[in-house]
């Protein structure tokens, strides 16, 4: 266990010490993994397996059934990273027989010797193995292999002691996609395992080993099944190669270097081409059609006393427009805050205060603030009645001078382009001069309203007083019958102590 930690202290550290670059050319995932003739970008699939959009089935769960994935081209880099994730699933609690990862010279060859893929391979094998042929009850496991083209695997054991490490990981029927991620880096071999439990970057150590060469292959994955069978498939699978930062590698190589600098000569080419082309057709469409005016030439109406009086007087309408707004906010917020103010007493004490006589027992404070509250009111629907009167007269301003522009005769400009722009432009004031109307209706009618609730005053009943001669009349009676009373009382223990 020591031995091991260590290993993976040291892999994660040498995981830090690199440059990682995706290679889509030996990748794949979903969704659209499949173009619509079937076929996959930069990869062949042979044999029993299907790819679909979202994942590659290389088996499906019937018996004796083989197929395989590989990628066209060998990979150029001489170190590399990739990241797998299948799904390995079936009905039973066994499952057979199991698939390949492969990184060989050759790809392609359908067999049914090792996981559906070529025995005698050159190159790396690391192979998920489903079921257990000689009875160890050590399956399912993942174990890693290195064949030199003369090697044999050993079907009845397993692989035999020929593996360069084995973990044993259950990878079958899982509720998320299992992955391995298998790095070869300066001649180091290492496997990392997801199992699948959660959607996180969980992934633990499996194995490694040192001092593994290999030459520049193909990539591949396979799977076969037997007697006993399981639903074999790959979502993703992805690839990067892997270079020292401090090596001239992580520098893009001459020929990526050449590419890069073909691909912008191509586009300042391609540039300048499109901004020749524009500027001749702008040219030419202005000397077949001299009568039309370009848009950003046009100046509307700048130099027209009228229409600068109208624009200065929409100015000030939209400014009192604002203004009004607010108003009426500020006017809606006091109106709310009246019946939480005003009661019956309040009311009787507004009335007294009006003609300057308190109301006796009520502060005079709390009535004056009510009378103030609703001054306020009144004042501010005054303003705003008086805003509306300014802005009644500054828009029969503008319908004056929109009026006398309708009654002068058109000029002849000999411009179509520019007698079409005022027309529009005179369309637009007067669309703008009908919105400023209603507008003005449907603030008066809310000024109405707001008029109408100030005037729904509460009605004041009446309530009638107790004189002073009264009250002193009723204390004193009271008093008396209270005396009454005790002096009754006193007198019947009196009398009841007697007789005992």
């Amino acid at each position: 266990m020591v031995v091991a930690a260590a290993v993976l202290l040291a892999a994660v550290a040498v995981a830090q010490d690199f440059n990682k670059k995706f290679e889509y050319q030996y990748s794949f995932k979903g969704p659209y993994i499949t173009q619509t003739d079937g076929t996959i970008p930069f990869w062949s699939h042979h044999g029993h397996a299907l790819a679909g959009d979202d994942n590659i089935r290389i088996v499906p769960s019937l018996r004796s059934r083989q197929g395989s994935v590989w990628t066209k081209k060998a990979f150029e880099k001489d170190w590399w990273e990739i990241e797998v994730f299948i799904r390995i699933s079936g009905r039973g609690k066994v499952g057979a027989d199991g698939m390949g990862i492969w990184y060989t010279v050759e790809n392609g060859e359908i067999t049914k010797n090792v996981y559906g893929a070529k025995d005698q391979w050159m190159g790396l094998g690391i192979f998920l193995d489903s079921f257990d042929n000689n009875g160890n009850h050590d399956n399912p496991k993942i174990m890693a292999f290195v064949n030199d083209g003369t090697n044999s695997y050993d079907h009845a054991n397993d692989g035999g002691s020929t593996a360069l490490f084995s973990c044993r990981r259950d990878f079958r029927n899982k509720p998320y996609p299992v992955r391995l991620k298998v790095r070869y880096y300066k001649s180091t071999l290492t496997i990392f395992y997801h199992a699948g439990i959660t959607e996180f970057e969980d992934y633990e150590y499996c194995g490694s080993a040192d001092n593994v060469v290999l030459e520049k292959g193909f990539f591949g994955m396979s799977a076969a099944t037997g007697g006993l069978s399981d639903d074999h498939d790959v979502m993703k699978f992805l690839t990067h190669s892997i270079t020292d930062p401090e090596s001239n590698e992580a520098q893009p190589d001459d020929e990526e270097q050449e590419e890069i600098q073909k691909l912008e000569e191509e586009m300042k080419v391609k540039v300048e081409e499109l901004n020749t082309k524009f500027t001749e057709d702008k040219s030419k469409f202005a000397e077949e059609h001299p009568d039309i005016v370009p848009q950003d030439t046009l100046d509307i109406g700048s130099d027209d006393p009228q229409l600068q009086l109208i624009f200065t007087v929409q100015n000030h309408i939209q400014q009192n427009i604002k203004t009004i707004a607010a108003d009426i906010a500020s006017v809606k917020e006091m109106i709310d805050m009246l019946p939480a103010k005003i009661s019956v007493p309040q009311a009787q004490d507004a009335l007294q205060d009006k003609q300057d006589i308190p109301a006796p027992g009520i502060p005079v404070e709390s009535s004056r603030e009510t009378i103030d509250a609703i001054r306020g009111v009144d004042g501010k629907t005054t303003k705003m009645t008086n805003d509306l009167a300014v802005l009644r007269n500054e828009l029969s301003v503008i319908a004056n001078a929109v009026a006398s522009l309708k009654s002068q005769p058109e000029p002849a400009t000999g411009n179509p382009a520019q007698d079409i722009e005022d027309a529009k432009f005179k369309k637009s004031q007067q669309d703008l001069m009908s919105n400023l109307r209603q507008d003005i209706q449907t603030m008066t009618l809310k000024i109405g309203n707001i008029e109408r609730q100030k005037s729904q005053c509460p009605k004041i009943p009446e309530v009638s007083c107790v004189s002073s001669t009264t009250f002193v009349f009723l204390t004193a009676l009271q008093i008396g019958v209270i005396a009454f009373l005790i002096h009754y009382k006193m007198n019947q223990e009196a009398q009841a102590k007697k007789f005992f």
